[in-house]
């Protein structure tokens, strides 16, 4: 009845996989019948039940094509309608839907019922059209519900059907393919009897809502100790010396020995250019002979040490000095490497005075409360002048409050696209999931439906945004993120609309989890197709926001200052605003510096990709208006895929030119409007600098439920399907036929073939409808390795115009 098969290679690759079966929509004949399951396209896929037929000759075609080219179109002859198996007595209806008469003779009915009873015809004629009823006495057998149904050409040469006896009635319905469905009542011997609602639509589907990223966590140095005034230093040039352990204790300012004030303090014979940033504001005595003078200040840190992501530390000192937290040790500065150092060491080289710095400094001293930052300054011999200026910058990051996750929101819309209401009392919905629509649910005409996963939720979500929507819920089972078939059928069990989506091809991907909802643009079009269906338009329920973080940059893999490059990347395809693009080096002090050369993009020409940025790979930008701000020009930065180190990014040659140093703090900030796709960006200094991903806000209502959709057009034209080339690899200067299948409710105007060669301008051919109901049109030979595009563009009765495929 059931089982799966899977080929696998010698590596355990899976290569196939096809889980067969003989209920649902599975050819129910290869179960007992002598007919084997075979694939009626060998290039299909072996996994959807509908690329399965029961074999056209018994025992089936072991190594030999299953249904050979050219081979009969299929039986005329087949089952018309079953009664329920509960019914008394019992009886079959077949039905003749050839061109002509067929005489029954030697045509068999066989029952899988135990041993097996089957029914031969005499000798009698069906006509063309004609419907025949064979009762239980006839046939000489009844039967029970899982009971099989078998339909023989004379000889058992031929399956001609085969069915299940069920516990519902089923017949032939001709307007859905010839599918087998419910009928409102029996009709035996005469024409079946169906009510068929085709209303009722799946007109919206949230299959993938966007993830709950994690909220951006705060990074960012912050300056605990400066070179100005607001940071005050204990200070001793007494001479004195105060031992190798001096730092590990407070010394008060007690007006002989040790006494205070702010940076830079210095005693210094001649002007230096360091001055005209960092002013002396403390002046010192005259060093005369003493080789090392003291220094310490105090901060306080109330934060979690477990946030604390780095310790850098800038100085300018004249001419070696030791620096310590807490008593600990932290960075020399142009004194002897290892050893201990004393009072009376001297500097290793005299030293013309400059800022130093930032360099990374170790933070395992650091502690929640007070700490204490000391320094001892060493000259390089006796000499004339002193100079003691530090700052000391903390960066830490806040971790994300919300940890990334999946969203739950899963629902499906329908729409009424009828005059009239439709109790949809006991609809179901099957397969993708499950689930019973209550009793008493009424949908108006142009009215919704929201059938949800978590009914309560979306209804309080949406509550505000739209109050009237109605939403039915609890559905089992779960939408999947790639693709689904979802099922909608009537009381009577038939199929009122399904929709087989997915995640790529012709489908559109910002709606697996990139933000938008997959909405039907118009409820008359063929909805099984991509190209009814399009991605909710969801970029102006954004807002711009700024996003700033400072770090220090560290050693990467690459040379330190070989790169100078700043660079934007999205962690996967998404679409984006970016404005206001600022890096400064050294920020919040005197030698804060500006590195972006275009930032704010209004020098840049619409249409046009911004000066002084290269956007490369599979990221795209041009400058575009501001949608927000009419006179404001911003960047549209848009991506296919995700960025890398090398590549597949936007970037831009930092300022000047300017080499990036390890150890200086940059302040990274830009402002952000989510458009489509992933809000994940990574900003960083080239190679992996400064680095941090940033997820950008998005909207929080995404998606139109009870609502019109946001992508309605009253008329999208026609949809597409059977698009197909031939000779696939054509050789030199041979033709090559294009053809597709047309659907449209207003019928179809004209269709017609563009294709391009090497590029150029697009020529047309008509194409002609064939017998086949296929539209056909031809493209000229071309010269060996020629590259030619091509798409089909059709326009229905009412003027509407689409294409295929629409890229």
């Amino acid at each position: 009845s059931s089982d799966e098969i899977t080929l696998v290679n010698r590596d355990g690759r899976r290569l196939s996989v096809v889980e067969y079966s003989d209920g649902e929509a599975w050819p129910v004949g290869p179960d007992g019948s002598g007919f084997s399951l075979a694939k009626l396209d060998q290039y299909s896929d072996s996994s959807d039940s509908s690329s399965w037929r029961a074999s056209r000759q018994i025992n089936g075609t072991p190594g030999t094509a299953n249904f050979p080219i050219g081979a009969d179109p299929g039986p005329a002859l087949a089952f018309n309608e079953i009664p329920a198996a509960s019914s008394s007595g019992f009886w079959v209806e077949i039905a003749n839907r050839g061109a002509s008469s067929i005489n029954l003779n030697g045509y068999q009915i066989k029952t899988s019922a135990g041993a097996g009873t089957t029914h031969t015809f005499p000798s009698q004629t069906i006509n063309a059209g004609q419907v025949l009823l064979v009762d239980q006495s006839t046939l000489g057998f009844g039967a029970g519900e899982g009971d099989k149904l078998f339909f023989y050409s004379p000889g058992k040469d031929r399956l001609l059907d085969a069915r299940v006896v069920t516990n519902s009635a089923r017949g032939l319905e001709a307007s859905h393919g010839l599918d087998w469905l419910y009928p409102a009542t029996t009709t035996p011997g005469t024409a079946n009897a169906f009510q068929l609602n085709n209303d009722i639509v799946i007109n919206e589907i949230m299959y993938h809502a966007i993830p709950n990223y994690p909220t951006h966590g705060l990074t960012n140095s912050t300056k605990v100790v400066g070179i100005d005034a607001t940071t005050q230093w204990r200070y001793n040039q007494s001479g004195s010396n105060l031992g190798t352990n001096w730092a590990t204790v407070a010394h008060p300012v007690n007006g002989s020995t040790w006494f205070q004030g702010p940076g830079i303090l210095a005693f210094e014979t001649s002007p230096l250019a360091v001055f005209n940033s960092y002013p002396i504001r403390t002046v010192l005595n005259n060093p005369s002979s003493n080789v090392t003078t003291y220094y310490e200040t105090d901060f306080t840190f109330n934060g979690n040490l477990s946030e604390v992501v780095e310790l850098t530390l800038g100085h300018v000192v004249d001419d070696g000095a030791v620096f310590y937290l807490n008593g600990v040790e932290v960075l020399r500065y142009n004194l002897p490497a290892s050893g201990p150092i004393t009072s009376n060491t001297v500097a290793s080289n005299g030293v013309e005075t400059s800022y130093v710095g930032p360099v990374v400094i170790s933070k395992s001293a650091l502690v929640v409360g007070v700490n204490r930052l000391s320094v001892e300054v060493h000259q390089v011999s006796s000499t004339t002048d002193v100079v003691m200026g530090a700052e000391l910058f903390m960066t830490t990051t806040v971790p994300p409050t919300v940890p990334f996750s999946e969203s739950t929101e899963e629902w499906i819309e329908l729409y009424n696209k009828g005059s009239v209401a439709v109790n949809l009392s006991d609809w179901k919905f099957s397969d993708a999931i499950n689930y019973k629509i209550p009793n008493g649910t009424i949908i108006s005409a142009g009215g919704y439906l929201v059938v949800a996963k978590d009914a309560a939720a979306l209804q309080a979500k949406y509550s505000l945004l739209n109050p009237s929507m109605v939403v039915v819920g609890n559905f089992s089972g779960s939408l999947s993120n790639s693709t689904d078939n979802i099922e909608l059928n009537d009381a009577f069990g038939n199929p009122a609309d399904h929709v087989r989506y997915y995640e790529s091809a012709n489908w559109h991907e910002t709606a697996d989890g990139g933000g938008s909802s997959l909405e039907l643009r118009s409820p008359s079009m063929d909805n099984t197709r991509a190209e009814a269906w399009a991605p909710s338009l969801e970029s102006g329920k954004s807002d711009w926001n700024t996003y700033t973080y400072s770090v220090p940059a560290l050693p990467d893999t690459g040379p330190a200052d070989l790169w100078k490059e700043f660079l934007f990347g999205f962690l996967d395809g998404g679409q984006m605003l970016i404005d206001d693009v600022s890096v400064v080096v050294n920020p919040g002090t005197a030698n804060a510096m500006s590195l972006i050369q275009n930032g704010t993009f209004q020098g840049d020409a619409l249409g046009s990709s911004p000066l002084k940025w290269r956007i490369i790979g599979n990221h795209s930008g041009t400058v575009v208006v501001d949608p927000t701000n009419a006179t404001n020009k911003v960047l549209r930065l848009s991506a296919t895929g995700r960025t890398d180190h090398e590549g597949n990014n936007a970037g831009t040659t930092l300022a000047g030119n300017t080499p990036v140093v390890n150890g200086k703090i940059y302040q990274i900030s830009f402002r952000a409007k989510w458009i489509a796709g992933s809000p994940q960006i990574n900003s960083r200094l080239y190679l992996s600098r400064a680095s941090d991903t940033i997820a950008i806000e998005t909207p929080q209502h995404n998606g139109t439920p009870g609502a019109q959709n946001s992508t309605f057009v009253a008329n999208a034209g026609p949809t597409y399907s059977e698009f197909k080339h031939g000779p696939v690899l054509p050789s030199a200067n041979q033709p090559v036929t294009v053809s597709v299948r047309a659907q449209d409710p207003n019928g179809i105007s004209s269709m017609t073939l563009f294709y391009s060669v090497e590029g150029g301008a697009f020529a047309n051919s008509v194409m002609l409808l064939t017998a086949n109901a296929l539209y056909v049109g031809s493209i000229p030979g071309q010269v060996a390795g020629a590259t030619v595009q091509f798409y089909v563009r059709g326009i229905d009765l009412a003027g509407a115009i689409s294409t295929f495929p629409a890229a």
